[in-house]
């Protein structure tokens, strides 16, 4: 066989050989695109199962539902708001006319005991009011009552009377838990949200305000019932006696609410204290 054969049948093995490899590799860069398209069709309905197990509504009412009692009488002759010298309207003579017309005692003279308490007035907060303490280190320890002076300002009916009775009972449950805080916990619970970088800190503060809310919406919701109902909390203080709804119901409320846009970080610590099987999902 001459040099040229020799020279061609090269030429053609080596070319069938490219072809085969050219075919090989397109065949395993197929295999990789179908590969990848499962994984996120995988990826794609993990997701969807995720967020259908993350998925928590509202629970449904227990079959039995608590006996509501009577309300207590109103007068409805609250003291009038004035005006501070900036133009904003003072509703602190109507707080402490409220407190010193609530129906349980204990509250009354609790709060006219606490010679640190003052008033902060934050229009649009989404509260009727809200108890906090100064950060740690502020030399007194001041209490704070957060109060939205435009809730307070349109207050005039019995039922919302009521209500901000029982709002002013739930947050005098926070100032005694203040007073019965460990150092330690309160250091951390004290301090700017934001500031929080250590994981277990995190958590310690989560999971205080997870527990003080449990406790205080558990209080104001069997006084509500007591008390007849609440107008401002609807059908959630039904379910005050059944602890797994109930918990259910304020990892809901709370999960929409002011309060979590300041630490985003404690909803899975809130949802592992409601119970939330999926509650690693919010991490």
């Amino acid at each position: 066989m001459t040099d040229k054969k020799w020279l061609f049948l090269a030429l053609v093995f080596g070319a069938s050989v490219l072809v085969v490899s050219r075919c090989n590799e397109q065949s395993k860069a197929a295999i990789k695109a179908e590969e990848h398209f499962e994984a996120e069709e995988h990826r794609a309905e993990d997701k969807h199962k995720l967020a259908q197990q993350m998925s928590w509504g509202y629970p449904e009412l227990p079959a039995v539902l608590p006996e509501l009692g009577s309300p207590p009488s109103v007068m409805t002759d609250l003291a009038p708001i004035g005006l501070m010298p900036d133009g904003t309207r003072d509703v602190g003579v109507r707080i402490f006319d409220l407190i010193d017309r609530h129906p349980i005692e204990e509250v009354r003279l609790g709060y006219r005991a606490r010679n640190q308490l003052h008033l902060q007035l934050v229009e649009r907060s989404g509260f009727y009011a809200m108890a906090a303490r100064s950060e740690w280190g502020h030399t007194p320890r001041v209490d704070l009552l957060v109060v939205d002076p435009k809730m307070i300002d349109d207050i005039d009916t019995p039922e919302e009377i009521r209500d901000t009775w029982l709002v002013l009972y739930h947050e005098y449950q926070h100032f005694k838990r203040f007073d019965s805080m460990p150092p330690e916990v309160d250091r951390v619970v004290s301090s700017d949200p934001a500031s929080i970088v250590n994981r277990q800190d995190r958590e310690l503060a989560c999971v205080d305000i997870w527990q003080a809310e449990f406790e205080a919406y558990t209080l104001e919701c069997q006084l509500a019932n007591r008390w007849g109902g609440s107008q401002l909390l609807g059908q959630f203080c039904l379910m005050v006696e059944e602890p797994a709804t109930f918990k259910r119901a304020l990892f809901v409320m709370l999960s929409n609410s002011p309060m979590i846009q300041a630490r985003p970080h404690c909803l899975p610590y809130w949802a592992r204290e409601a119970g939330h099987p999926y509650w690693e999902a919010y991490k």
